[in-house]
């Protein structure tokens, strides 16, 4: 097994995790196992784990160089090989001798540039060969984002939000062509769709939907012949009958438009009379989208309460652009949003 110890101050980053990565046989004295990679004092974490292909194994360590940014390594019998991205993209999987790959920002690759949020693949065996070609399995739009990858035996699953809404698409491999084929999967609207665990020696997989007036459902799928059937669902916190959801936009100091959602308690007329409770977070990339909440149900909106979600920059709504337009010397602009929202949800 992978071993990363933390122990000793030597074995430590500054941030107090692993820097190193052992490969440990079970049975024997930990410190005997043989080091495969160390990274530096200043990084975050050293880290490994293996990606499965089927039966094809391939072992990855993660040097975390800052809190966004990263290198993979490969390892390759006793010696270890960079795998050349960008530092802030991300491995997803490796699903039929194609590595997945998403991008935090634009790449340049040759004579071809890869926009920032895209899904790339490569062959494996370019990729270790050290000339990866890459082509693009999914470029979101401009009020899209790659919420998440997941891979089952013969397809790539990727949650998406298009305009704060989840829905979930399915990409397969033509070898003969070797292009990328796209299908959208026939999940509910208007709510948040999470792949919770998929089969890799099938087409299975689970997802839960939840939405603000709509219980935590978790859904048995099948990729392939795009089939649900609902096994679990939470209960009903709350009567939502008569409740309403909209989603709006609001325009911030700057003139970027905001989208946010409002949950509307049943007799609602827009009179300013109902309090209302503003929610919105913006930041480390982290989306906030319809949820479902019996505490809120039953405290707030039963009670006659709105409730605001506000979609502001410095989280992943959009795709990272959306997160970086709110860091360091522009944090201001979640501010400017936030209250762009209030003031729009009043009207």
């Amino acid at each position: 097994v992978f071993l990363g110890l933390a122990i000793e101050e030597e074995q430590r980053t500054s941030s107090g995790y692993p820097r190193e990565v052992h490969i440990w046989e079970r049975g024997t004295d930990p410190g005997d196992a043989r080091k495969v990679f160390e990274g530096q004092k200043e990084d975050v974490f050293v880290i490994a784990f293996r990606l499965w292909d089927k039966e094809t194994p391939y072992d990855v360590i993660i040097r975390a160089l800052s809190f966004y940014t990263r290198e993979y390594h490969l390892i390759r019998g006793d010696e270890t090989h960079r795998i050349d991205l960008p530092d802030d993209a991300r491995i997803s999987s490796v699903l039929n001798g194609q590595l997945l790959v998403e991008l935090k920002s634009d790449w340049t690759l040759g004579e071809n540039t890869f926009l920032q949020g895209a899904l790339l693949a490569a062959s494996m065996d370019s990729v270790l060969d050290g000339a990866p070609e890459f082509q693009v399995v999914f470029q979101p739009g401009p009020r899209q984002a790659v919420s998440s990858v997941t891979t089952t035996e013969n397809t790539v699953l990727v949650s998406i939000l298009d305009n704060v809404n989840s829905s979930l698409l399915r990409f397969t491999y033509e070898g003969t062509s070797e292009t990328w084929q796209e299908q959208a999967l026939d999940v509910p609207p208007m709510g948040t769709v999470s792949v919770v665990s998929a089969d890799d020696t099938s087409d299975a997989y689970y997802y839960a939907y939840t939405g603000f007036l709509t219980p935590t459902s978790l859904v048995e799928a099948d990729a392939a012949s795009d089939t649900h059937r609902i096994i679990r669902a939470e209960p009903e916190r709350f009567d939502s009958e008569g409740m309403e959801v909209t989603q709006h936009e609001a325009k911030s100091a700057d003139g970027t438009m905001i989208p946010y959602f409002v949950v509307k308690p049943r007799g609602f007329e827009a009179k300013g009379a109902n309090p209302t409770l503003l929610s919105g977070y913006g930041g480390f990339e982290i989306s906030r989208t319809p949820h479902y909440s019996g505490i809120m149900g039953t405290s707030w909106l039963d009670r006659g309460g709105v409730f605001v979600v506000a979609n502001i920059r410095g989280g992943g709504e959009f795709g990272p652009s959306w997160h970086q337009a709110a860091l360091r010397e522009n944090r201001q602009r979640s501010f400017d949003d936030f209250i762009a929202a209030m003031r729009s949800a009043r009207r």
